[in-house]
């Protein structure tokens, strides 16, 4: 059996500008599939992120991914955070640690010396509370998601799936305003 959720967050980059998430949430043979796409108010992709569920315990993250000229702000967490609040309780969220750039930064020469690309991912997941393990040669990362409360927790800095999720001039001022009380 097949089910789709589409759901829609938006929250505040460091900088102050207002981000939009859209979450495709595909059920397929009871295994949730997790798409994250983020966008700035121009409507302008800015990341993306892939989770699947591997066991009733365990999710995958094949992708966290933000386009270079938006890096530093913030969004590689929110997408994390939108991750763990849509995820359930109890379960391990792991990934291969594998740092790459996606074509379409290297396509316009926006191109990192590997050791440091290596450096700046690793320190993206360790200050956001994940851990590294090797087994068989491979570094893999890991976070152990243990909010009791239920299955879509809230954070302050992000808004899930109100009528502010479609912002508009008429709206602005009230996202600031929720928003930033961070």
């Amino acid at each position: 059996m097949k089910n789709d959720i589409n759901r829609k967050a938006i929250f505040l980059t460091k900088d102050g500008s207002i981000c939009g998430a859209y979450i495709n949430i595909d059920t397929y043979n009871n295994r949730e599939n997790i798409n994250i796409y983020t966008y700035n108010s121009e409507g302008i992709e800015t990341g993306r992120a892939r989770v699947n569920q591997i066991h009733n315990n365990e999710y995958y993250i094949f992708d966290v991914y933000c386009y270079s000229v938006f890096r530093g702000n913030g969004i590689g967490t929110m997408m994390l955070k939108i991750i763990e609040a849509i995820i359930p309780s109890n379960v391990y969220l792991r990934g291969v640690f594998s740092p790459y750039q996606d074509r379409a930064d290297t396509s316009k020469g926006r191109i990192i010396e590997y050791d440091k690309l290596f450096s700046s991912v690793r320190d993206f997941y360790s200050k956001n509370g994940y851990i590294f393990y090797k087994t068989k040669g491979i570094i893999k990362l890991e976070k152990h998601i243990t909010f009791i409360e239920n299955n879509f927790r809230l954070y302050d800095d992000i808004l899930f799936d109100t009528n502010l999720c479609d912002y508009n001039i008429n709206n602005y001022d009230k996202l600031i305003k929720r928003l930033s009380k961070r």
